[in-house]
C-alpha cells in the first residue's frame, strides 16, 4: 500500500516530472447535467474556479509534472471547447509562473461514447504505455511517481488512484491488488476505498476498448479485478471534485481555507466576497447597495441594486435581484441546490458534537463533513455526515406552521398545511397541500420515523438503523445506506437483474404487510388513516387543483369528472381491510445493498389499502417498467398476500388514486416551488392514468390524454 506525502510540503522544491514521456487523456465529453444551468451554455471544463477554467488548472498541474501531450475528448458544446483551445488557451500559459504549455489535441465525439468508448475512440493518439487518464472535474495533486512505479513493477491492465471517502467507497483491496469493484458495496464497510477518476491504463487494456462505439469502464474494471489484473495506488492527498452545484461552491470554500490545494495563483480579475470564501469576477456587473456573502459571481452576470446574495451562484447571461440563497442563476434560468445556512450548520454541528465521539470540535472545519443532499418534495433537510471512515445520514424535519385543523370522517383531527391561491391584494382561498394529525398526543415526524422503523424491523424489512433520536431538537441520525437506489440501478442493470430487483421489492412489500412483532398502532404516527375523504381531497383533489388548474390551466371538473373522482376515492379506500402502508413505495425510496433491498423515507406510513404500495411500485412515474414484468409482480403480490380475488376490483382505482396524487405533487413542486425536474415525469404518469381509466372512467381518461398531448 502506498500513500502520498503532503503536497504542500514539497512546494519549495523543484517538482519531479513523472509524466515526461506519458500521454495524458482528459475525459471531458460529459453533459454536466448535475451542474445545469451553468453548463447549458458553458462546457464544464471551461467553468471557472477562482477565475480560471477547470481545464486550465488541470493542464497547468499536469504540465508541471512533465506532461507534453494531452488528448481531450469533447461532445457537449464541442465547438466552444475547440474555439477556446485554439484562441484562448495559450494566454493561460503566458504568465511567469506558468509551466510550458503542452500539446493539446481534441477528439470530438459525434455521439456520446461513455468513458470506455471515449478512450477507445482517442486510442490512435495515445501511444505511450501506460497512459494517464484524468477526469476534468478534479482539483487533485496525487503522487504519480509512486503509482507509476507500482504499475511498472506489477504490470496490471490498470492502476487506479484511490482515496478514503465514505461517500464513494466501492473498492476492496488486498495489498496493492483490487479484489472487487462493487456498485452496490456495503456503505458501512469502512475498509473500502473510493476511485478518484485518475488511473494509469496499459496499452493492453486500451486495445480492448471499442473505437466509435459506446462503452463504459465500470463493467470492465470489475472484470479486470476478477482476473487479478487491477491494482490500486492509495492516496492521502486532498481530493476536490466539481461535480454538482453544491460541490462547486464547496470547492471555493476549501480553497479559501487551504489555498495550497490550488496549483498556482488565481488571476487578478478575482475579488473576494464577505464570509471568507467565494469571489466576484470583475467582469460581472454589480450595482450599488449589494451584499454578497459566500457566493460565486461569474463574468457576464448582473446583480441589481439592493440585492443580498448568500451561498449562491450567479452565472453569465442572467441578472438577479432581491434575496438569493441556495440558488444557481445562469442564462436566464434558476435551479436550487442543497446548501445549509450558517445557523442550521451550527445547529447540526452542535448536535453531532453531542452524539458522535470523533466529531471535530473546531466548528470552522465541520462544514467539510456535512454534505447536503437533495431531499424529497417534503422540505426536510437531509445531510450526509462523514466522521473518519464512517458516514451517517442526519435528517431534520421541514419547518411546519400550524394552520387551522378539521376533524376528518375517521375521527382524526387533521391539520392542512395551506397556501393562498387568490388574486388581487387580499388573501385568496386556503387550500390543502398535505395532511397531518394534530393534538398533544400526536407524535412529530422524527418520533413517527423512529416508531415505524421499529415496526418494519420487527417484520424483517431492512431499514436504516436508528443511531440517535433527539426529541428536543427533532433531529435524527441514521445509518447511511449509500447512494444506489433501485431507480439508479435501472440505468445500468441488464433485464434479468432488473426483474430480480423488482421481485425482491415485491417480496419486501409482502413482508411489510405481514403482522409480525408488535401490531401497528395508527395513533403512534403523524399521518392520518387512509379514507375515502382523504383520497378525494389529497389525491384526486390535489391532482385537480395543482396539476390540472394551477399548472396546466385546465378546466374545473364538471359533474361527470367529479363523480369519477368520488368513485375512485371510495373504491380505493373501502374495498378491503386496511394494512400498514409505506405510502411512497417507489424506486427512489428503495436502496440496493449487497444483502438485498432496504426501504427509506417511510415517515408517511399509515393504515391504507393493501394494493397502495404495490401500485406505487409498478406504476412508478419515474420508471418505464415492462408490461410483462408489471403483470408478474401484481400476480406474485396478490398470491402471496391472499388478495388474488380482489385484483380486478381494487387495482385500477387504487392505482389511479396514487397516480393522481403523484401528478398533484409534480404540479405543486414543479409549479409553485419552481422545481421543474419533477414535471419531467408527468407524461408517463398521465399515460398510465389514460390507459387505466379508459374503460371505467372515460372523462378522466380524456382529461389525461388532453393534458399529455
Amino acid at each position: 500500500m502506498t500513500t502520498s506525502s503532503d503536497p504542500s510540503a514539497g512546494q519549495a522544491q523543484e517538482p519531479t516530472r513523472p509524466l515526461e514521456g506519458l500521454d495524458v487523456m482528459i475525459l471531458a465529453a460529459g453533459l454536466g447535467t448535475r451542474m445545469r444551468p451553468l453548463t447549458e451554455h458553458t462546457p464544464k471544463p471551461l467553468l471557472p474556479v477562482l477565475g480560471r477554467p477547470l481545464l486550465v488548472w488541470n493542464l497547468r498541474a499536469l504540465a508541471r509534472l512533465g506532461a507534453k501531450r494531452v488528448v481531450i475528448n469533447t461532445y457537449h458544446l464541442a465547438a466552444e471547447m475547440e474555439a477556446y483551445v485554439e484562441h484562448e488557451l495559450a494566454r493561460e500559459f503566458a504568465d511567469p509562473e506558468a509551466p510550458p504549455k503542452p500539446e493539446v489535441r481534441l477528439v470530438r465525439e459525434l455521439v456520446l461514447l461513455g468513458t470506455g468508448g471515449g478512450l477507445g475512440n482517442a486510442s490512435p493518439l495515445l501511444r505511450s504505455d501506460p497512459i494517464l487518464v484524468w477526469n476534468v472535474d478534479l482539483l487533485y495533486l496525487p503522487d504519480i511517481s509512486e503509482a507509476l512505479a507500482l504499475h511498472r513493477r506489477e504490470h496490471p491492465l490498470a492502476t487506479l488512484f484511490l482515496t478514503r471517502s465514505p461517500l464513494h467507497a466501492k473498492i476492496e483491496m488486498s495489498g496493492t491488488r483490487i479484489v472487487s469493484v462493487a456498485p452496490d458495496a456495503d456503505p458501512s464497510n469502512s475498509s473500502l476505498w473510493a476511485y478518484t477518476g485518475v488511473m494509469l491504463l496499459s496499452q493492453e487494456a486500451l486495445a480492448q476498448l471499442p473505437v466509435g462505439q459506446f462503452d463504459e469502464l465500470p463493467p470492465r474494471l470489475r472484470s479486470w479485478a476478477s482476473a487479478g489484473r487491477l491494482r490500486g495506488h492509495t492516496e492521502s492527498a486532498p481530493f476536490l471534485e466539481v461535480g454538482t452545484l453544491g460541490s462547486y461552491l464547496s470547492v471555493h470554500r476549501a480553497l479559501a481555507e487551504s489555498p495550497e490545494l490550488l496549483p498556482g495563483t488565481p488571476p487578478q480579475h478575482v475579488l473576494p466576497v464577505a464570509g471568507g470564501y467565494g469571489y466576484v469576477d470583475t467582469r460581472a456587473t454589480i450595482e450599488g447597495g449589494v451584499t454578497i456573502e459566500e457566493s460565486v459571481i461569474l463574468p457576464g452576470a448582473t446583480v441589481r441594486s439592493g440585492s443580498h446574495i448568500q451561498r449562491a451562484i450567479v452565472g453569465p447571461g442572467t441578472e438577479v435581484s432581491g434575496d438569493i440563497f441556495g440558488e444557481c442563476h445562469a442564462g436566464g434560468e434558476m435551479r436550487p441546490f442543497p446548501v445549509l445556512d450558517r445557523n442550521v450548520e451550527a445547529k447540526f454541528a452542535s448536535f453531532l458534537a453531542r452524539h458522535v465521539q470523533i466529531w471535530p470540535r473546531d466548528v470552522r472545519r465541520v462544514w467539510k463533513q456535512l454534505l447536503p443532499l437533495h431531499g424529497d418534495g417534503s422540505g426536510r433537510r437531509i445531510v450526509r455526515v462523514t466522521a473518519g471512515a464512517d458516514s451517517h445520514i442526519l435528517v431534520a424535519p421541514a419547518p411546519v406552521s400550524e394552520p387551522p385543523s378539521h376533524r376528518s370522517a375517521s375521527g382524526d383531527e387533521v391539520t392542512r398545511a395551506t397556501f393562498d391561491v387568490g388574486g388581487g391584494s387580499g388573501p385568496g382561498e386556503r387550500l390543502p397541500i398535505y395532511p397531518r394529525r394534530v393534538g398533544p398526543d400526536v407524535p412529530d415526524e422524527p418520533t413517527t420515523f423512529a416508531y415505524v422503523s421499529k415496526i418494519l424491523s420487527q417484520r424483517g424489512v431492512r431499514v436504516p438503523a436508528l443511531r440517535v433520536h433527539e426529541p428536543e431538537s427533532g433531529l435524527l441520525l441514521v445509518e447511511d445506506l449509500g447512494d444506489l437506489t433501485l431507480f439508479d440501478s435501472l440505468r445500468t442493470a441488464d433485464p434479468e437483474r432488473i426483474r430480480e430487483l423488482y421481485r425482491q421489492a415485491v417480496l419486501l412489500l409482502v413482508q411489510m404487510q405481514r403482522p409480525e412483532g408488535d401490531p401497528f398502532d395508527p395513533d403512534r404516527v403523524q399521518s392520518p388513516t387512509y379514507t375515502a375523504e382523504f383520497a378525494l381531497v389529497f389525491e384526486c383533489g390535489y391532482f385537480q387543483r395543482e396539476f390540472v388548474e394551477q399548472h396546466s390551466r385546465g378546466p374545473v371538473p364538471d359533474e361527470n369528472l367529479t363523480a369519477e373522482y368520488e368513485s375512485i376515492s371510495k373504491r380505493a379506500a373501502e374495498g378491503s381491510d386496511l394494512v400498514l402502508i409505506h405510502r411512497d413505495f417507489q424506486s427512489r425510496n428503495l436502496m440496493v445493498l449487497p444483502s438485498g433491498l432496504a426501504a427509506i423515507d417511510f415517515q408517511g406510513a399509515r393504515l391504507g389499502p393493501p394494493f397502495y404500495d404495490l401500485v406505487s411500485l409498478v406504476y412508478d412515474p419515474y420508471v418505464d417498467l415492462d408490461d410483462s414484468l408489471r403483470d408478474e409482480l401484481i400476480r406474485t403480490f396478490a398470491e402471496r398476500t391472499g388478495q388474488s380475488s380482489r385484483v380486478d376490483d381494487l387495482l385500477v382505482p387504487t392505482a389511479l388514486a396514487r397516480l393522481l396524487q403523484a401528478l398533484g405533487a409534480f404540479g405543486y413542486l414543479g409549479g409553485r416551488l419552481g422545481k421543474p425536474g419533477f414535471l419531467e415525469h408527468a407524461p408517463r404518469a398521465l399515460a398510465h392514468v389514460a390507459k387505466l381509466a379508459d374503460r371505467e372512467y372515460p372523462h378522466l381518461a380524456r382529461l389525461a390524454r388532453d393534458l399529455g398531448a
